[in-house]
């Protein structure tokens, strides 16, 4: 019965689909397997051409042979597009050539949120079958910028990785990030430390705790109350700045003794030089 019903369909059953997909419909149901279109046909239509979402997953299917230079045009344009994409879509053809791109340096400061935000929606099992083993050398020796971005993730990779992954991977990261001396590093991860001790269950004489206890005694030794004094005087630099219409950043310079040796604010506009920041303000003032 269905057979007969395909045999006959008539052309007046293809009045509302798109004409450039009608020749490859009518030819979907033959019973001649040469006849019927590929995939591959099916998706090199016309009606596919100017998809930009199917010219993106086409992209990333060959994403490794591309230089730098094309991976970053289309992942800023893939971080506009890439949410609309069904889960299914992400997982499974988003997500493996992305993994795949982490192992190159140079874009990993790019791919690596699309890929944690991706990772949320995984459960603990897809995740260490499918992520993980991709982000594993990323945890291994990320520094900069890039560890501070895994470091503020932190919590999503610590519910979802195996108490196994914790200790070899994790753990070891937290615990180079504690010797960084980036304000910011340590500020998350001393937030980020309470999650994985409860999950660990750590005890007080542990590498991780005994390294969250000295770096927080060490910012509270440099806390000193010159500090608060030293931060108005640059949000009164940077209230200058915004007073003279520029963007409101100020500098101030204190030397080992806590005495201020510099200060300036921001001069982009006023100078019509982009270089004129509150930092390079300061120094030259310091230089003179």
């Amino acid at each position: 019965m269905d057979m007969n019903t395909l045999t006959y369909l008539s052309s007046e059953a293809f009045s509302s689909i798109p004409w450039d997909l009608v020749s490859d419909l009518q030819r979907m149901p033959s019973s001649n397997k040469a006849l019927r279109p590929t995939a591959m046909d099916f998706t090199g239509s016309p009606f596919f051409r100017d998809d930009t979402r199917l010219r993106a997953l086409c992209f990333l299917e060959h994403m490794l042979e591309r230089d730098n230079m094309q991976k970053t045009k289309f992942l800023k344009a893939l971080s506009d597009m890439w949410k609309d994409f069904d889960p299914r879509v992400l997982r499974y053809k988003v997500l493996p050539p992305l993994c795949a791109e982490l192992r190159n340096l140079v874009m990993q400061p790019m791919i690596l949120p699309m890929v944690l935000t991706i990772a949320e929606s995984q459960d603990k099992n897809d995740f260490e079958l499918s992520t993980l083993p991709a982000l594993v050398p990323v945890l291994n020796s990320a520094a900069g910028e890039t560890l501070l971005l895994l470091v503020k993730h932190a919590e999503l990779i610590i519910n979802k990785a195996s108490h196994e992954h914790l200790i070899s991977h994790v753990l070891p990261m937290l615990v180079r990030a504690y010797d960084d001396t980036d304000a910011r590093m340590q500020e998350e991860v001393l937030k980020k430390t309470a999650s994985l001790v409860k999950q660990l269950d750590v005890q007080p004489s542990s590498t991780i705790y005994m390294s969250a206890l000295a770096v927080t005694e060490r910012l509270q030794m440099e806390m000193v109350p010159d500090t608060e004094a030293f931060m108005k005087f640059a949000f009164h630099q940077a209230k200058l700045a915004l007073d003279s219409l520029e963007v409101s950043v100020g500098c101030v310079i204190v030397d080992e003794g806590n005495n201020v040796i510099a200060c300036g604010r921001n001069r982009t506009t006023e100078s019509r030089n982009v270089m004129r920041h509150a930092k390079m303000e300061a120094i030259d003032v310091l230089l003179d």
